[in-house]
C-alpha cells in the first residue's frame, strides 16, 4: 500500500508539474505575441517618423509646354483650314507608316479668306516638302514635336507671306 500511495503521490506531482508547465507555456506564448505586436506597431510608427517625409511615388511628367504666345495670341479674326496632309514614311526595317496632319492658318484682319485660298497651295507645298524630310523616328517622337511644329510653322509662313498669316496651328497629328 505504501507503494501505491507513493505511486499516487508521484502521479499527482507529475500532474501538478504538467499543469504548471502548461500554464507557464501559455503565459509565455501570450507574452511573446504581445511583445512582437508591440514591437511591430512601434516600429511602424517610429519608422515612418525616422524616414522623413515620403518621396514622390513617381515623378509626375512635366505639364505639356504651352504654345509660344505672341501679341496676337488672344485675337483670332479668321481661320483658314488646309486639307489634311498624309505623308508616307519607311521605318528602318522597311515597313511603311503614315503621318496625317491637319493645319489651320490664323489670318490677320486685313486678309480675306477668299483671297488667302489663292495662296494656300503654296503653304501646303511647303508643309509637304518639310514633312517629307523628316525621319519616321523623329515624326513620332514626343520630344521632337515642338521642333516640328516650329519648323512647319516657319516654312509655311515664309511660303504664304507674313502679311497673309498671323499664325499656323496644327489641329491634327496622327502617326500610324
Amino acid at each position: 500500500m505504501a507503494d501505491e500511495k507513493s505511486e499516487a503521490n508521484a502521479q499527482d506531482g507529475e500532474a501538478v508539474e504538467a499543469k504548471k508547465g502548461g500554464k507557464s507555456r501559455i503565459i509565455l506564448g501570450l507574452l511573446a505575441v504581445i511583445l512582437v505586436s508591440a514591437a511591430g506597431a512601434g516600429g511602424a510608427i517610429a519608422g515612418t517618423r525616422l524616414m522623413g517625409p515620403p518621396a514622390a511615388a513617381a515623378a509626375a511628367p512635366p505639364p505639356p509646354k504651352e504654345p509660344e504666345q505672341d501679341e496676337n495670341a488672344g485675337k483670332v479674326n479668321q481661320v483658314s483650314n488646309f486639307n489634311p496632309i498624309v505623308i508616307d514614311f519607311h521605318d528602318p526595317s522597311g515597313d511603311v507608316h503614315h503621318l496625317k496632319i491637319a493645319v489651320s492658318a490664323e489670318l490677320p484682319p486685313e486678309m480675306q479668306e477668299k483671297e488667302f485660298e489663292l495662296y494656300s497651295p503654296r503653304g501646303r507645298e511647303a508643309a509637304i516638302i518639310y514633312l517629307r524630310q523628316l525621319k519616321w523616328e523623329d515624326a513620332i517622337s514626343p520630344k521632337k514635336f515642338g521642333e516640328i511644329r516650329k519648323g512647319l510653322s516657319e516654312v509655311m509662313i515664309k511660303a504664304l507671306g507674313k502679311k497673309r498669316v498671323d499664325r499656323i496651328v496644327i489641329t491634327d497629328y496622327v502617326a500610324q
